[in-house]
């Protein structure tokens, strides 16, 4: 697990994220995770995403990210290959130029 930090702040705890270059895997070129087992957790999803964890679980909850429950479990369980086609299902498309305004004269 990666040490994230502890900051107090009027008796909460804070996590301060890691940066980049810590993360344990990559999403390669061909697709794959390189160092997640086939099922991740929450925080792995978010690692593997640059998400917080957070965030990852209120995409699950609303079904924006296919998750999964044991029954009576809270957490969530992703399935790697799932979370990279939600990925590959969703591309950046270069947005269309807009038309050069005019100038007030």
């Amino acid at each position: 697990m990666i040490d994230h930090g502890q900051h107090q702040r009027r008796g909460h705890r804070i996590a301060r994220w890691a940066s980049a270059g810590s993360y344990r895997g990559l999403v390669t070129e061909a697709g794959g995770a390189e160092g997640y087992p086939p099922v991740l957790t929450t925080v792995q999803v978010a690692e593997l995403l640059d998400l917080t964890p957070q965030t990852v679980q209120q995409m699950a909850k609303d079904g924006r990210l296919p998750a999964h429950r044991l029954p009576g479990a809270r957490k969530y369980l992703f399935f790697t290959d799932d979370v990279l086609r939600f990925v590959r299902q969703h591309p950046v498309r270069p947005a269309k130029a807009a038309p050069p305004r005019r100038r007030r004269s």
